[in-house]
């Protein structure tokens, strides 16, 4: 969970900061799709919550980035945390043209690719990486369906939650991860 440093403090690993950092834009991802229901007040507000989840969820992307030795992982990792960057960019200066799009997609995609190769080289543990998978799945599924121009509405709503709550698990399991990845 945590390493020693030379000087004989602990400091977590880039595992455990990643797991936290799941933990807290899926909390923060949930919140705001739960303040987009409310009134125009406190909807108002949502945007600067999902800014921050977005940059969470990039930090965590980027931080299991650093962790692996999986090149093509490490890419697909880098890729999701930039997507998620610019996505948390977009929620207060807006993105012009279809970069908002693009976004969604390098989100999604690099998100469910390095999900794949992560669980296929069992590199974040069997439960963790299934959780993960799962979860950008359910994402990818969300960006696929809001491209393609349909009103989710409702569905939109669960499958943002389901998304929240897998990011909350990953990082759960994460941080419960002993072993270094490989």
């Amino acid at each position: 969970m945590a390493t020693v440093a030379s000087s004989g403090r602990t400091v977590p690993s880039r595992r455990t900061l990643a797991g936290i950092a799941f933990i807290v834009g899926g909390g923060l991802l949930a919140l705001a799709a739960l303040l987009g229901l409310a009134g125009s007040p406190v909807a108002d507000s949502a945007h600067w919550v999902l800014f921050v989840a977005d940059l969470a969820i990039a930090a965590g992307f980027g931080l299991l980035a650093f962790e692996v030795v999986n090149s093509l992982a490490r890419i697909a990792l880098i890729v999701a945390a930039a997507g998620w960057l610019l996505l948390a960019v977009g929620e207060v200066a807006g993105l012009p043209g279809q970069l908002g799009t693009v976004a969604a997609i390098a989100a999604a995609g690099g998100g469910l690719v390095s999900a794949i190769l992560l669980r296929s080289g069992d590199l974040l543990g069997t439960r963790a990486s299934l959780v993960f998978l799962i979860a950008t799945a359910i994402y990818a599924v969300k960006v696929f369906f809001e491209i393609l121009g349909a009103d989710l509405q409702g569905v939109g709503l669960l499958l943002t939650l389901l998304f929240a709550a897998g990011l909350i698990v990953t990082g759960v399991l994460l941080q419960q991860r002993a072993r270094p990845i490989v």
